[in-house]
């Protein structure tokens, strides 16, 4: 680029104006530029603004046409060329850079919660044992029966939903509530419990002739939990490379984790 096109294209980037723009757009935009820059009222560079702008007008005011530009063989302009090349350059290196702290950060995430995910997974397969295994059976009598109900804020009425029986050795149990009046506080019932994490699968009447399954448990309605903890602990340790996918998993990990927390405790 020559030394006329590079004074030219400075001026015009001080100014803020197009290339080509008319002399009375230059102006328009010194005007506004040297009251806003003005050392009376600017104290940001000592003036030093202020006297870019002035020599950028002063320039213009004698060379307001457009030098004229060398072209190549594809008949774009050399600085326009130029230009583009060196805003690709930017805009890669700024990506670059973009890449470089996400790929840190989440190299960061996934080194704390490895452990956790590590963690929960063994947990989820010691469920899964649990329930294949060999189940016990107690004799257990029932000490508390308590109703969960529904208020409804429109009617004011309750709507019963379920029943929660609890045995002594602190085994609770929920039913629905329209099988509660087949249980009595202080009788003996037969639970069939998992060794591990003693939860109830099936709950037999007095007389031994009709069994109950809980409303729902961590087995119970809430064991697509397990198999969702497993999948996606699978898929982060093994399958998956891209890291917004392996965070989703492990926000799929966790939130399931603390919904079986709920369940068991």
């Amino acid at each position: 680029m020559s030394s006329t096109e590079h004074l030219y294209y400075q001026s015009v980037r001080i100014l803020g104006i197009a290339e080509g723009a008319t002399p009375r757009e230059m102006k328009d935009s010194y005007r506004r530029l040297s009251k806003k820059y003005h050392p009376d009222v600017f104290y940001g560079d000592s003036g030093e603004k202020f006297k870019a702008i002035n020599a950028a007008y002063s320039y213009l005011k004698k060379h307001p046409e457009p030098p004229k530009k060398l072209y190549e063989a594809n008949a774009q302009p050399v600085y326009q060329d130029h230009y583009r090349e060196e805003q690709r350059k930017r805009y890669w290196a700024k990506k670059r850079k973009e890449r470089e702290l996400k790929e840190q950060m989440f190299k960061m995430i996934f080194l704390r919660v490895r452990i956790i995910i590590i963690v929960i997974t063994l947990f989820n397969i010691g469920l899964v044992a649990d329930y294949f295994l060999l189940s016990t059976e107690k004799q257990r009598i029932l000490i508390k029966k308590e109703n969960i109900v529904e208020n409804n804020s429109r009617s004011g009425s309750k709507r019963s939903l379920y029943t929660e029986l609890t045995f002594e050795g602190d085994y609770r149990m929920l039913l629905d509530s329209k099988v509660k009046n087949e249980f009595k506080r202080g009788s003996h019932y037969k639970l069939i419990v998992t060794p591990v994490f003693k939860q109830i699968k099936t709950l037999y009447n007095s007389s031994g002739n009709l069994s109950y399954a809980p409303s729902y448990n961590i087995y119970n309605v809430f064991g697509f939990l397990i198999a969702i903890v497993l999948v996606c602990s699978l898929f982060y340790f093994l399958i998956l490379k891209n890291n917004d996918y392996k965070l989703t998993m492990v926000i799929l990990i966790i939130f399931s984790f603390l919904m079986q927390l709920f369940l068991l405790f």
